[in-house]
């Protein structure tokens, strides 16, 4: 059977620890910070601050990983951060970075001041999937699949650079 980790934090607090469960649901009134590993299968993160990871942080989710930040979202911006995540769903009141050095699978990423996607792979946005913000940044060395709706009420820039290979078809 899974490890099930619960936590909620009084205001003012900004958490940060290293943690392994199979499905963790994690309420914080201020901003929280990953730090070393941190390895779910489900996260459910609600924070009433900004969401962040400090240069040396790991993050993998398997399966789905929720964010409701009421600040901002920036993860994965260093480049000795490993961030891995299943699906997403990220909510954030101002903006959302975030970098996976895997393929991305989106269910929703939602931001009014801006939304800036980075994949190591290709980005994946789901059937009845969004991404919605003033400005809309999404890079993929290997393709965007939209499935969903991208909404931009101001900018949107889709940076793809597509491996010079040979066409699978040869």
């Amino acid at each position: 059977m899974g490890h099930r980790l619960a936590i909620m934090l009084a205001a003012g607090l900004i958490c940060c620890f290293s943690s392994v469960a199979t499905a963790a649901v994690i309420n914080v009134v201020g901003g929280y910070n990953f730090t070393g590993v941190n390895s779910f299968d489900v996260l459910e993160l609600t924070a009433g601050g900004n969401v962040t990871d400090d240069s040396s942080a790991s993050i993998y989710v398997s399966e789905t990983f929720t964010v409701y930040a009421g600040s901002s979202i920036t993860l994965g911006d260093s480049i000795s951060n490993i961030t891995s995540f299943g699906a997403i769903h990220l909510t954030a009141g101002n903006s959302i970075s975030l970098a996976e050095r895997d393929a991305m699978h989106v269910l929703s990423a939602r931001a009014p001041q801006g939304v800036s996607l980075t994949a190591g792979g290709n980005v994946s946005i789901s059937p009845g999937g969004n991404v919605m913000g003033s400005r809309i940044n999404i890079t993929s060395p290997d393709g965007i699949h939209n499935n969903g709706v991208i909404s931009s009420g101001g900018g949107l820039s889709l940076d793809i650079f597509i491996n010079p290979g040979p066409a699978p078809w040869v």
